[in-house]
């Protein structure tokens, strides 16, 4: 089943749950004579992974729930699926260790957070079978096993502690889950402890670790989880004030702006369905149409749904958020584009980051990166737009601070707050030196102008102008405006096409040119035609991108455009 072919009902996402069971059973070790029976081995890695157990339990226990209460067809009969749980069962209670606590073997071992990780996966699958336990007996075996883990589990997890900060609340959500399903675990200190640090979110509404593509979803989702099991609505405006935060991330495809974070998803083009439960969950206390056309948004952009994934949307539908939240079920809104989502305009001052979405076209802009800008236009993707001076090493574009201005905002650089030497010649010092780089701040020297400058980005629906202008630049200094597009598109300007391949360098010495992938286009211009050097010295390479560079020469005042659309006009 593909997930576009349906609205995100919790019909659909059964369907396809038991889609995934059955291809997670499939690759199960099953052979009683293995090491890894009843697991699951890592074709990439060899070894088999701890903490895939749980996940996959969940998945059966979500699908027998699913298959008594909605009537879902199970991909195989009970007792084969019974077989292989009870052997999933078995194998994650051999991995645990005395402590209850297994190895993450990629990173971690012996570790709290995984194990955290593994009670609310595998509890959400408990929390949806236990009413149906006194109906249907022959599952109450499974079930015990599942408890039995997640009994041995939380002891470590409260004496374990955690090394990122979306780990305190996979543990406060784990806990607040496992003590629902077994009240007699002694919880309340080691929560307590945690939820007295309080939510690290920003004025702005993003966590510590920025991660839009990945852990903004974990740290909500697990303190939903805590809100509802321990009653604890004072976590709610935290978890909202970030989930409106990530509104104006998304891209009309589903996928979410990462450019903010400091973890593994930094610079990538992922769609966080998780981040589409969160949505779908947060409506358990109060409904927002506008996070139903998001959890939409991201439903339609995922291709292949993770067993957890699913589960957490099965699990929000099943305590009480909007059964069906499909599009038309929202009332229109003059604001809304068609894409579902809202056409917005807006600087976050605390992150030093402006954000542009119109309908399909998106775009951010930063302070405190050589990465200044990216754009998207559905499969169009414009990765990083950067600026650079070949100039005593020092003369890369880094906005230090970026304010609003008309129509859009301005970012500023120095040249000088982010050098690790200085743009000049030094005098020598007459004595014996054993470092010379350590001498540096010891000697008189003659300074040359620093490479400031600005750019300024206005809104044009669709679109921005850009205004790259150099402010008492020495002259004559080399000079680029360069594009970094995603491969795999289709260059095109006047005169001719071709398909550039990734680390390829185009020249755009005039007029306007255009990144087409099918129907989605992003179009720059116009050129300048001041040098030719290919590999300019002091800049970056892009071997993963193909570059296209305005080649300038100071003083620069160089004005140009960014515009995104979907349209085989054009081509021909």
């Amino acid at each position: 089943m593909n997930p576009y072919l349906s609205p995100l009902t919790l019909p659909s996402v059964l369907r396809l749950l038991a889609v995934r069971v059955d291809e997670s059973l499939r690759r199960q070790v099953m052979d009683p004579a293995s090491p890894a029976y009843g697991g699951w081995i890592n074709p990439e890695h060899g070894l088999d992974e701890h903490g895939a157990a749980p996940g996959v339990l969940s998945g059966v226990l979500g699908l027998l729930w699913g298959s008594a209460a909605h009537a879902i067809p199970l991909p195989v009969a009970e007792t084969e699926l019974l077989r292989h749980a009870a052997a999933a069962a078995a194998y994650q209670l051999r991995m645990q260790d005395a402590d209850g606590l297994f190895d993450l073997k990629s990173c971690n071992y012996a570790s709290s957070p995984d194990a955290a990780f593994a009670v609310h996966r595998l509890g959400l699958g408990m929390v949806l079978l236990r009413p149906l336990l006194a109906e249907h007996p022959a599952w109450q075996p499974l079930y015990d096993q599942c408890a039995l883990f997640l009994r041995r589990a939380v002891h470590g997890i409260c004496v374990g502690g955690f090394h990122t900060p979306n780990h305190r609340w996979v543990t406060c959500g784990a806990l607040s889950i496992a003590n629902d399903l077994l009240p007699d675990l002694a919880v309340e200190e080691v929560l307590h402890a945690y939820l007295a640090e309080g939510i690290d979110v920003d004025a702005d509404g993003a966590y510590t670790e920025h991660s839009s593509g990945v852990y903004d979803a974990v740290c909500n989702l697990c303190l939903l989880l805590t809100a509802q099991f321990r009653q604890n609505e004072a976590l709610l405006p935290a978890v909202k004030a970030n989930l409106d935060f990530n509104l104006h991330m998304l891209n009309a495809d589903g996928t979410v702006e990462t450019g903010l974070s400091h973890r593994q998803d930094f610079g990538q083009r992922p769609v966080p369905l998780e981040l589409g439960a969160a949505y779908v969950l947060y409506q358990i206390f109060e409904p927002q149409p506008e996070y139903s056309a998001a959890a939409q948004v991201l439903w339609r952009g995922r291709e292949v749904p993770s067993l957890n994934e699913l589960l957490w949307l099965a699990y929000a539908f099943h305590h009480g958020a909007p059964q069906s939240i499909a599009p038309q079920s929202i009332a229109p809104q003059p604001e809304v584009s068609e894409t579902g989502l809202p056409d917005f305009a807006r600087l976050f001052p605390h992150n030093r980051f402006w954000r542009l979405r119109h309908e399909g076209f998106s775009l951010s802009a930063f302070a405190g990166s050589e990465c200044l800008l990216n754009a998207a236009q559905g499969a169009a993707c414009l990765g990083r737009v950067s600026i650079s001076h070949s100039y005593f090493g020092v003369g890369h574009f880094r906005a230090e601070r970026i304010e609003a201005v008309p129509g859009g905002v301005r970012l500023h650089s120095s040249g000088e707050g982010h050098l690790t030497h200085r743009p000049g010649y030094d005098f020598p010092l007459a004595r014996a030196v054993e470092d010379v780089y350590a001498s540096r701040a010891e000697r008189d020297w003659r300074p040359m102008p620093p490479a400031q400058g600005s750019l300024t980005v206005r809104d044009e629906g669709g679109g921005v102008e850009l205004l790259y202008e150099t402010i008492d630049n020495y002259p004559g200094v080399l000079a680029q405006i360069a594009l970094d597009f995603l491969p795999g598109g289709t260059w095109e300007c006047e005169g001719g096409c071709f398909q550039p391949q990734a680390g390829q360098v185009i020249f755009l010495t005039h007029g306007f040119g255009r990144m087409r992938f099918g129907n989605d286009v992003l179009e720059i211009g116009p050129g300048a035609d001041a040098h030719r050097y290919w590999h300019m010295r002091d800049t970056d390479p892009a071997p993963q991108h193909v570059r296209v560079i305005i080649p300038l020469i100071t003083p620069v005042s160089h004005r140009l455009w960014v515009r995104g659309y979907s349209s085989l006009s054009g081509m021909f």
